[in-house]
């Protein structure tokens, strides 16, 4: 045999070597999903909840975790109050717009943060943006009438 053949049949020994080794840590990773998959149907189980959505809820309110719209991007419009302007394109391909920001929403921005609302609460209640929120409490728009 010669020297290139013998090289041919060491690469193909150490390839073989490592598709050992990734397969096996690809049956591990397959094994832990498995006995995690029985975790979960086991606390399920115990919870004493029929459905998983009831016990996801449960959870949820448990560890106050807000509720997450997972709604088509543009399928919603903002709260009355604030008129839309056209502005750039997204990734998603949708048109971004833009806050016409009005006396009234002002006001009722600045109603909300007095109340303790989160700035956070607050741009999600009426559609804009988190820096126009924080540009109405820091007086941004007071000159507006």
């Amino acid at each position: 045999m010669s020297e290139a053949t013998l090289n041919e049949i060491k690469k193909l020994e150490r390839q073989a070597n490592q598709i050992a080794k990734k397969k096996k840590l690809l049956e591990e990773q397959v094994q832990a999903e498995k006995e995690l998959s029985k975790w979960y149907d086991q606390v399920l189980k115990e919870s004493g909840f029929k459905r998983p959505r009831d016990f996801i809820k449960a959870a949820m309110q448990h560890f106050g975790i807000r509720k997450v719209s997972l709604a088509k991007a543009g399928s919603s419009g903002p709260a009355s109050g604030s008129a839309k302007t056209s502005g750039k394109s997204t990734a998603s391909g949708a048109k971004r717009s833009r806050t016409k920001v009005t006396a009234s929403l002002r006001d009722d921005v600045k109603a909300a943060l007095s109340k303790g609302e989160t700035k956070n609460s607050v741009k999600e209640r009426f559609g804009i943006s988190y820096p126009v929120v924080k540009k109405i409490a820091d007086g941004g728009y007071d000159s507006l009438s």
